[in-house]
């Protein structure tokens, strides 16, 4: 089916730690969580730590404008989710090609976890944050441009499928 909709009103500020995630236990509509989305001028900040985490359906999300903050693990274990987008108008993230930046694309937030198996990191990039790739299960090739100087704490965890890096 269609799956369920998650709609996050426009007085959020936060969406808390493990708010909406799917693990054992914390809540039974997960796995049929297939949509999020966010009403009009949302004042939503920040995403915590798995909020979204585990939603295996979901496989796209557009973040409000006003978000200047996503949690790392936001969205651990969203094996679907190959598209992360930024309203119009952010000044502190954006979105190239699905994947979450800085709003100056000078640092890899947040690979999407459904992302295919190849992935060229853009050459504006200078950093790769903590986390960006974490768990990743089906990131095979990736390739690292010059322009890469900084690649913080555990960036690329637990990819088990990654075996080449250029």
């Amino acid at each position: 089916g269609a799956g369920l909709l998650i709609t996050i009103g426009k007085n959020a500020r936060t969406i808390p730690a493990f708010l909406f995630s799917g693990f054992v236990g914390a809540n039974v509509y997960a796995p049929s969580v297939a949509s999020v989305a966010f009403e009009e001028d949302s004042s939503l900040m920040v995403i915590g730590e798995y909020a979204f985490a585990n939603l295996d359906a979901l496989e796209s999300i557009t973040l409000p404008a006003s978000v200047v903050n996503v949690s790392s693990f936001a969205f651990l274990g969203c094996t679907s989710l190959s598209t992360i987008e930024v309203g119009e108008g952010s000044m502190s993230l954006l979105s190239i090609d699905g994947s979450l930046y800085t709003q100056d694309a000078s640092t890899l937030i947040l690979y999407a976890p459904g992302k295919t198996s190849a992935f060229t990191v853009p050459s504006s990039v200078s950093a790769i944050s903590s986390y960006a790739f974490y768990a990743h299960e089906h990131l095979e090739v990736i390739t690292i441009p010059e322009s890469v100087t900084i690649i913080y704490e555990s960036a690329f965890e637990d990819c088990s499928r990654l075996c080449v890096v250029n």
